[in-house]
């Protein structure tokens, strides 16, 4: 049975860019598995500034220094006044253990003329798919 629990949201307040990022290490997800890396965010009915598309990266790195990089755009004023809504950032398949790779996902946008607000995020989602 899944339960929600109470967690703290951020919400961007009038703000004229934005970059959201984090870290995670793939040793800690089970080796063989595709999984995607997900923002979780809700837009306000009174959202603005969402005119231009966000940028979206996924990197990893593996020891042996190579890396893979995904990166995307996704406009988020389709998603105004919709609830919670899972925006990915990309996909990867984990790496055996003994290779574990650092993962970094970002979501940014710098377009200064673009006063933004009304943003909410919940987190991020690393999952299988």
């Amino acid at each position: 049975m899944y339960s929600e629990a109470a967690i703290e949201i951020a919400m961007l307040n009038e703000v004229y860019w934005l970059h959201i990022s984090g870290n995670f290490h793939t040793r800690n997800l089970t080796p063989g598995t595709k999984y995607e890396v997900l923002f979780l965010v809700s837009l306000e009915d009174t959202s603005s500034g969402w005119e231009q598309p966000v940028n979206l990266n996924l990197r990893l790195v593996n020891p042996n220094g190579t890396e893979s990089l995904q990166e995307r755009t996704t406009s988020l004023e389709d998603y105004i006044g919709e609830k919670w809504v899972d925006i990915l950032a990309g996909v990867f398949v984990a790496p055996p253990r003994n290779a574990a790779a650092k993962m970094t996902f970002i979501m940014y946008q710098y377009v200064t003329s673009d006063r933004k607000n009304g943003l909410l995020v919940k987190g991020v989602a690393i999952r299988p798919m």
